[in-house]
């Protein structure tokens, strides 16, 4: 499989190569004629050129797809570890208040200080909620 790729990137990069040099030259040429009297001759090479640009291009990044997609997810591993482990943090130290004030873990049930029902779970989908819910947040499910 790896033979292939490098095929189609050794091709894209050939033909980028040959593409850029015939539309240097076709558009070198149109630009020269515009200060004389003589018309373009060459002109033809850069209608050639820019497909051979575009073939050039789509054997290139073809021949590099399995690099690229390498490369983003070597770069994109450590922030999406850290998103987790900030999200698992966030949701550990997730807190809600009872009517009495005091401030108590969100997976408690009862408060901590005064004995009090502070949240009921979801029958449909287990979901923890405020005490006062009539409708479950996640699921919509009626309590």
């Amino acid at each position: 499989m790896a033979k292939p790729n490098k095929t189609l990137t050794i091709i894209g990069i050939i033909f980028l190569a040959i593409g850029l040099t015939l539309a240097i030259i076709g558009f070198a040429n149109f630009f020269k004629s515009l200060g004389s009297d003589k018309k373009p001759t060459l002109f033809w090479c850069s209608f050639v050129g820019i497909p051979v640009i575009v073939a050039g291009g789509v054997c290139l990044s073809l021949g590099l797809k399995h690099k690229i997609s390498q490369h983003i997810l070597n770069q994109s591993a450590p922030l999406l570890s850290k998103s987790i482990k900030i999200a698992v943090d966030a949701a550990q130290n997730a807190t809600m208040v009872c009517e009495c004030g005091q401030e108590n873990a969100a997976a408690n049930a009862y408060c901590t200080a005064c004995g009090k029902q502070i949240s009921i779970v979801c029958g449909n989908c287990n979901s923890v909620l405020p005490v006062h819910s009539v409708y479950c947040s996640h699921c919509g499910n009626k309590l």
